[in-house]
């Protein structure tokens, strides 16, 4: 187990089990001052000439008000205390290779269209979706939070600077677990934050209020008639039943007044309850210090909006007051609680909000990088990748991220624009292999470090046609489909000078041999006059034998030991010499 992982379970562990006796004795304290309480009120009740009980009870009172606040304010402690082993035990479900399991995968935005690479790469290569990299890395709780993940991982900004400034982000980030486990703990207390695209919401920064001065001063003088009436009617100056009719006057226009705004106070309401409770984290970015130029613009972010904040957490807890049925009546009577939440509304419409805007953005970014943070913090074989201008990719002691370390073979490669044609039995790890490759490659176009000992890549545009289906409701078969990926490859070549990675996996599977070999054919003489780096599996031997000063040979091989077929899951130049279909089915008794 990675060291911090069980000393972190272990520390907060800890300190839930010691505020757990705390919260045990401030509770029994607070039951016995209320004992005291009720006996120092009885006996001030029956000796009311003795001003001492009097004294006692009030003593009592306050020092029940100051248990209680003590008492909450160390559930509130104990509460963090077990989010946080919360999510140090999440790090430990991905070591253990049980992250399947997490609810979150990002199956989602695989139906948006808008971001690259949702109908290629990030389907074939499990970027989104069941057992997916998204699910492994993912600890955005906010639906921006995944949705920024999302679209950093469909490599949507793809260039050297960006890289590299999200390597130092990632890098400092992966240095402070405190805050990492710190920011996610705040952010994930936040109501339905799971559901919730806190984006959604600048809706209350459009548009205008219907709010009018002179109407608020109106029911300003209005209070103070309210508050006159009271204390004449208390003093017996007049009958309290004129402030009976005002009250019941006030009340009355309250809630005329709600009726008329009911739907803007409901969607301000909505709104502000959300945006108040990222308080705590807002705090936690802002009293945090990051070494890298990112996070410092992201923490000067939070530091823009957090003005805002304040005035929106008074504006709440302004709000809150009308939502209890006793302080709607006694606020709205006395002081227009209703009129004053439009006018704290209202002056907050006027101000410039961008950067509060901006802010909630940097939140979702966050969200993002921390993720991103995952290799570094769980995986024990990492590098930093390095991002070079020659066309050719080096690895070293690679592996596939989505498998423990402890069962997957590393392998090594290097090699330059060449069509790269690997040959092997089933199962023997041919596509794994590219699948290793195309999720490494992800991580590091990302700023993450990758799971390997080294790791050499250019910036390339990936390309993929590994898991192919047909479409009935589009009448595209398995075949067809095939054809449209490499439509999409070659079409991308006439029209950009960019550079390319192609991973095929067993071409033009979906056809019969000889279509298949003289299409295959075809397709690697294109691609050889491309600048690109191919990556290609299949069973037809005819492939390795091409004329072709690019085509490179490379096979995965099996063995067998007393008689069971053994694979070493290695990477070996050269064409496969081997089959093991016929194996495989006597082995499940086939024939």
């Amino acid at each position: 187990m990675i060291e911090w992982i069980s000393e972190y379970k272990e520390k907060y562990k800890k300190i839930e089990e010691d505020l757990s006796k705390k919260s045990n004795n401030i509770s029994n304290i607070r039951g016995l001052v209320f004992i005291l309480l009720i006996i120092f009120a009885i006996f001030a009740y029956n000796y009311p000439e003795s001003n001492i009980y009097k004294v006692l009870s009030a003593a009592c009172i306050i020092a029940f008000i100051f248990v209680a606040l003590k008492h909450k304010k160390i559930i509130s402690e104990k509460k963090q205390a077990e989010d946080f082993t919360a999510i140090a035990h999440e790090y430990e479900e991905r070591l253990n290779g049980n992250w399947q399991n997490f609810e979150e995968n990002g199956a989602e935005f695989l139906k948006d269209e808008s971001i690259k690479g949702v109908n290629n790469y990030m389907r074939d290569l499990q970027i989104l979706g069941e057992n997916s990299l998204f699910q492994f890395l993912n600890v955005a709780h906010s639906v921006g939070g995944k949705r920024r993940l999302a679209r950093t991982l469909s490599l949507e900004k793809i260039d050297k600077n960006y890289i590299v400034d999200n390597q130092n982000a990632i890098n400092d980030l992966s240095s402070n677990i405190d805050f990492n486990l710190n920011f996610q703990a705040n952010l994930k207390n936040v109501k339905n934050i799971e559901k919730t695209d806190l984006q959604s919401y600048f809706y209350i920064f459009e548009g205008e209020t219907n709010f009018k001065y002179w109407d608020f001063a109106l029911s300003g003088i209005f209070s103070l008639v309210t508050i006159f009436s009271l204390i004449m009617g208390v003093m017996g100056s007049i009958s309290l039943m004129y402030f009976n009719i005002i009250f019941t006057l006030q009340l009355l226009i309250s809630l005329i007044y709600l009726k008329i705004h009911s739907e803007s106070f409901a969607k301000l309401s909505d709104a502000i309850t959300v945006f108040s409770k990222l308080n705590k984290t807002y705090e936690c970015v802002i009293n945090n210090e990051f070494e890298s130029d990112r996070n410092k613009q992201l923490k000067e972010d939070f530091r823009n909006g957090a003005s805002v904040l304040k005035k929106i957490v008074i504006l709440d807890n302004l709000d809150s007051l009308r939502k209890n049925i006793f302080s709607y009546m006694i606020f709205n009577t006395f002081f227009n609680i209703n009129r004053f939440v439009m006018y704290k509304y209202h002056k907050l419409l006027k101000q410039d909000n961008s950067g509060f805007v901006d802010s909630i953005k940097a939140i979702e970014k966050f969200e993002a990088l921390l993720s991103l943070t995952t290799v570094n913090l769980i995986k024990t074989k990492i590098c930093k990748p390095e991002i070079v201008d020659d066309l050719k990719i080096e690895c070293k002691e690679l592996i596939y991220p989505l498998l423990s370390e402890d069962v997957c073979i590393s392998n090594d490669f290097a090699g330059g624009a060449d069509i790269n044609i690997i040959t092997g039995s089933n199962m023997s790890g041919k596509t794994s292999f590219m699948r290793a490759i195309g999720v490494n490659m992800i991580l590091a176009y990302c700023g993450s470090y990758v799971n390997a000992s080294k790791f050499v890549i250019p910036i390339m545009n990936p390309f993929t046609s590994i898991n192919v289906k047909d479409d009935i409701s589009k009448g595209i078969s398995t075949f067809y489909g095939e054809l449209l990926r490499i439509k999409e490859i070659l079409d991308f070549s006439k029209n950009s000078d960019e550079t390319m990675i192609v991973f095929i996996d067993e071409i033009f599977k979906g056809t019969n041999y000889a279509d298949r070999i003289f299409g295959a054919k075809r397709v690697i003489e294109n691609l050889s006059e491309i600048n690109c780096i191919v990556f290609l599996t299949t069973h037809d031997f005819e492939l390795c034998e091409m004329e072709n000063s690019k085509v490179k040979n490379y096979h995965f091989s099996e063995e067998y030991v007393d008689g069971k077929m053994v694979f070493s899951h290695k990477i070996k130049t050269g064409q496969c010499e081997s089959t093991n279909a016929k194996e495989l089915m006597k082995e499940i008794g086939i024939v």
